[in-house]
């Protein structure tokens, strides 16, 4: 039989249809949109030989992509490193033991980031960041693999098809034995052999393997489709926890091992509930039943514990314990995993009062713009000018022509959210930032010159232009002028023919101009 799809709790997918483009005005977090009827639960598998149920947390994540802090850009601002952390330490309370994963694409952040130094600093942190947060194992992708050797940290990298690295790992913890198997996958143009890969990941397995064996297999893989399906079949495997590629898919349930994809750009953390009661193999999904007694209802109390205190936590844990009286009979002789997508929003935020920034974010901070500045020095034949330099010819129409755009109000949108400092935020809210020529300074006096997305952020630097305005040296704006920064992550929504008609300094004059005037007063 061919996979079936499964319904899963995927919030990513609903919370893509409300993203939108940077705004000057923060919004609330929208409730998330009723789930649609969900899809039929297929049988779980026949019981097995019965062994003592063993209970273990998978958290993962997957297509990181060098997300360090949370953006503001989307309506709706999940994800950063502090918040993983605060929702892993809560994970952790909830007793059962947590095993941290995450399934490649990690670093590199896209197209913004073109220069090698960028690029270092940026993966150099992301690596410092996971092993705060508990990072037991990755599975780096080709993008990844380009940054080995520049930066450090790469000790719990996994991957049975790269030369010289480890396969796997076997991780012990609170009773049970895990083995996590990397799979990377192939570079473009250069799609992996499916047969040879799983091969290859049997072959790592039977060499991971203990005398006393394992209680669960996991592999970690952002390899394509086919290649995911070829090592589900193995029959230790119990999961395969993949990449999202284009859309995010509910898990499947193959004829072997359930391939399960989680959210990008480490928004959410992807919870797998697994509870081991026969011998290592492909797991069973559960879904939630019908009445607080269902493996959901169980997940979500285990979840409220740890913001409870005092009576009202002990009231959650004798629930927590009788929910599982009644849910372990089904897994007794089976394995059976549940899956859910947490969001890091901002419930896992600190009190402003009491929040100061990390000593690990303040360091990239700082060091991003030291890079900066060492750009800015970059020797340069043309110079940024600013929005002044344009007005003293481009006055009043053309002026007004881009004030009214969304450009005119990005900076804004970083003072309402207190983001000036950030140079996370500042690359895209404000002009020339970090390039030849151009600024590296947040303080007051610079950004008053170089606030907001100018003539100069689309054009290019002007000065030859200033020098002799009858010689026109813009640079054409092309769709990847505009992608530097309304990349996938921050600007979901972006389409190239429709937003530069927002910001077209032509388009917003033509508009002015075929709008009525407004009537005098006799």
């Amino acid at each position: 039989m061919g996979p079936v799809p499964l319904r899963r709790t995927h919030a990513a997918a609903l919370i893509a249809l409300v993203l939108a483009a940077c705004s000057g005005t923060p919004s609330a977090e929208p409730t998330t949109p009723p789930l649609p009827p969900r899809l039929p639960v297929p049988a779980l598998p026949a019981p097995g030989a019965e062994l003592p149920i063993k209970r273990v947390t998978i958290a993962w994540t997957a297509e990181v992509r060098g997300e360090i802090e949370v953006c503001g850009c989307p309506t709706v601002p999940y994800g950063g490193f502090e918040r993983r952390e605060r929702y892993l330490d809560r994970l952790r309370e909830q007793g059962d033991p947590v095993i941290v994963l995450d399934a490649g694409e990690m670093l590199k952040k896209g197209a913004r980031l073109a220069r090698a130094a960028d690029e270092v600093l940026r993966a150099s942190t992301v690596l410092k960041l996971a092993a705060q947060v508990g990072l037991d194992a990755w599975a780096p992708s080709p993008t990844d693999l380009q940054l080995k050797g520049l930066t450090k940290g790469w000790d719990t990298a996994v991957a049975a098809n790269v030369e010289g690295m480890n396969a796997g790992t076997v991780i012990e913890r609170g009773g049970a034995r895990i083995g996590v198997i990397g799979v990377s996958g192939g570079a473009a143009g250069h799609p992996l052999d499916s047969d040879a890969v799983a091969q290859q990941v049997a072959e790592s397995i039977r060499r991971l393997t203990p005398p006393q064996g394992l209680d669960g297999l996991v592999v970690i893989s952002n390899a394509d489709t086919p290649v995911n399906t070829a090592i589900a079949q193995l029959p230790s495997v119990g999961m395969v926890l993949t990449t999202r590629g284009g859309d995010l898919d509910p898990p499947l349930r193959t004829e072997g091992a359930p391939i399960i994809e989680a959210p990008d750009r480490g928004r959410f953390v992807s919870v797998v509930r697994w509870v081991i009661g026969t011998t290592a193999g492909p797991a069973g999904l559960v879904e939630d039943g019908p009445d607080d007694r269902s493996w959901q209802a169980w997940d979500d109390a285990l979840e409220r514990l740890p913001l409870q205190t005092g009576a009202a936590r002990d009231a959650e844990g004798a629930r927590i314990a009788s929910s599982w009286q009644t849910l372990s009979p089904e897994a007794s002789g089976r394995n059976l995993i549940l899956v859910r997508d947490r969001p890091l929003g901002t419930d896992l935020d600190i009190p402003t009062s009491h929040d100061e920034t990390p000593p690990t974010l303040k360091a990239f901070q700082k060091a991003s713009v030291d890079v900066a500045a060492g750009h800015t020095n970059e020797p340069a034949t043309r110079h940024y000018m600013g929005t002044g330099a344009c007005i003293s010819c481009h006055n009043a129409p053309w002026f007004a022509a881009w004030a009214y755009t969304p450009h005119a109000g990005a900076w804004k949108a970083l003072v309402n959210r207190q983001a000036t400092q950030n140079p996370e935020c500042v690359g895209c809210h404000s002009t020339a930032w970090g390039e030849p020529g151009g600024n590296a300074s947040t303080d007051p006096t610079a950004m008053f010159t170089w606030k907001a997305v100018q003539c100069e952020s689309c054009h290019g630097p002007l000065s030859e232009h200033v020098a002799n305005p009858s010689q026109n040296h813009t640079r054409p704006v092309t769709q990847a002028t505009c992608l530097a920064c309304h990349d996938p992550a921050n600007s979901p929504q972006f389409n190239y023919t429709t937003y530069l008609q927002r910001v077209s300094c032509v388009s917003q004059k033509a508009a002015m101009a075929s709008t009525p005037a407004p009537p005098t007063t006799p």
